[in-house]
């Protein structure tokens, strides 16, 4: 006795498929929910940062506008200062430098920020952020732009200084020199920039905490510049991944969408 099975096995293959294409759904689903939920965090974390910075910034402010001024004031006033005077009013004007900029770090950390767009080379950003350090002797750095990148519509001063910070934590990851490759290519519809450094890399527990408001592993950091790269590359519609093994390195992924179809020449 013989009984064909054909449309029961075709039924089952696509009971099957239909399967898979749920679990895939139900994942997918949970993914952006997982992500919405940290963005949610995220942003009540920046609201309570922001209501700190801005009470901190206004109490601040005006001591250190009258240290900055009566150090000023001493300087001008005072006939032939010896170089330890001198010494001490240069502490007291970049202290109070130093301290501003960080107040400013906050208040940028929750600005709201109103992009400007225009046509830009993400080549030449990198090469302009690059040649802002000046390389130590012990650190090689290497570059591999490509060189049919798209020209895009973003905000070249906020993606200047996601780059800055970004070379300026790689360099402070090599106090004892190391290597720094910088790449730019094409992936799925995004612009790519890779920084990649052979530093003192980052802890697994460490790097899932690397993009959050005031968390940093620096002695003297105060876990800013990160927070504020991840926001600017959100906004322009991107995203900037890290991957790290501790004694080996660390490698930033910044993506950038592709919104034209032209190309450098």
């Amino acid at each position: 006795i013989m009984s064909d099975i054909t449309e029961r096995k075709k039924a089952e293959l696509e009971l099957q498929e239909y399967r898979n294409h749920l679990e895939t759904l139900v994942e997918q689903r949970t993914r952006e929910l997982k992500n919405s939920q940290a963005q949610l965090v995220r942003k009540e974390k920046l609201a309570s940062v922001g209501q700190v910075s801005r009470n901190i910034a206004h109490e601040l402010r005006n001591p250190l506008a009258t240290m900055q001024n009566s150090s000023y004031y001493l300087s001008m006033v005072l006939k032939d200062p010896d170089d330890k005077v001198k010494k001490h009013l240069g502490f007291i004007h970049d202290t109070v430098q130093l301290t501003d900029n960080i107040i400013n770090g906050f208040l940028d950390l929750t600005r709201t920020r109103s992009l400007s767009p225009v046509k830009s080379k993400v080549n030449q950003i990198v090469e302009y952020a690059l040649s802002n350090y000046k390389t130590a002797e012990n650190i090689n750095t290497r570059t591999q732009l490509d060189e049919k990148l798209p020209i895009v519509k973003l905000d070249k001063n906020l993606i200047f200084s996601v780059f800055k910070n970004i070379i300026s934590n790689a360099f402070q990851a090599m106090p004892e020199g190391g290597r720094l490759d910088i790449k730019t290519g094409i992936k799925d519809g995004f612009i790519n920039v890779e920084f990649k450094d052979t530093g003192v890399g980052i802890s697994n527990e460490n790097i899932q905490k690397i993009f959050e408001p005031l968390f940093s592993t620096k002695a003297k950091g105060i876990g800013l510049g990160l927070t504020l790269a991840k926001a600017i590359i959100d906004e322009h519609k991107g995203s900037i991944l890290v991957e790290s093994e501790i004694g080996k390195g660390t490698t930033f992924t910044v993506n950038l969408p592709i919104l034209e179809d032209k190309y450098e020449q």
